[in-house]
């Protein structure tokens, strides 16, 4: 086989592979993003876990304070009702309102504490709920992840040694030109000349659609080519259709 022939060879298998492997990347990809919202949705379940423990222990220090302030007013309200002059009435009057006033400051934050807590609890569920169905979604996409892994895997197999036997057929600087334009243009690294008028032979790159000069078209035409030619714009690898090959040498 021709120079040419092997790098179109090489270039269909390097395309086949590149695609198999797309198709089990894609799957990758899709199962990694699901892993990573749930990931999410655990960091915030965690995030408002502490936030819950942290108002718990508020509500306990407030319930305890209440407790306290409770007991403060009872005496109070003791000691109001044993006292015997009014200047001491007075006194214990003003201790009492100061305990109401301040048992319902901690009534006010222990309702506060209990609604935070409660708001929290509501996103904790629906977080849960969500996460019981992005773990739902993950698990297809893990089963879809191996099916794909192990469909692939004997073809990839089998094209990874025909490649491997046709870089062997060519010279390592074609080898090492193909290589480098396929990769910096995601795997399509040939180009079929277009002819644009056959007359006053006008052709250009099939990828780039710019004009090609003319020797470098006739250096296409010998059967036996040495060296590949590269579009002087896009850089890919040009190829020449047998047609256009005949009419040029016509």
């Amino acid at each position: 086989m021709t120079l040419m022939e092997n790098i179109v060879r090489l270039s269909r298998v390097d395309g086949q592979i590149r695609a198999l492997r797309q198709r089990v990347a894609q799957a990758r990809t899709y199962h990694q993003a699901q892993l990573r919202q749930i990931e999410s949705i655990d960091a915030r379940i965690s995030e408002l876990e502490t936030r819950r423990r942290q108002h718990r222990a508020r509500l306990a220090l407030a319930e305890s304070d209440a407790a306290t302030a409770a007991a403060r007013e009872e005496k109070f309200r003791a000691d109001l009702d044993a006292a015997s002059t009014t200047k001491q009435y007075a006194a214990v009057l003003t201790e009492l309102n100061s305990v109401k006033a301040e048992k319902s400051r901690i009534d006010e934050a222990m309702l506060a504490e209990m609604e935070t807590i409660e708001a929290i609890e509501a996103e904790m569920a629906s977080l849960a709920d969500q996460r019981t169905e992005r773990q739902r979604v993950e698990t297809v996409a893990a089963q879809r992840l191996a099916e794909r892994t192990q469909e692939v895997e004997s073809t990839l197999s089998e094209l990874e040694q025909e490649r491997v036997t046709v870089e062997a057929l060519l010279p390592p600087d074609s080898l090492n030109l193909f290589n480098a334009v396929a990769e910096s243009h995601e795997g399509e690294a040939l180009s079929n000349i277009e002819e644009l008028d056959r007359r006053n032979r006008v052709y250009c790159c099939g990828a780039c659609n710019v004009n090609l000069p003319l020797e470098q078209v006739a250096a296409l035409t010998a059967r036996s080519v040495r060296q590949l030619v590269r579009c002087p714009a896009c850089g890919r690898i040009l190829c020449l259709h047998e047609d256009i090959r005949g009419a040029l040498a016509r």
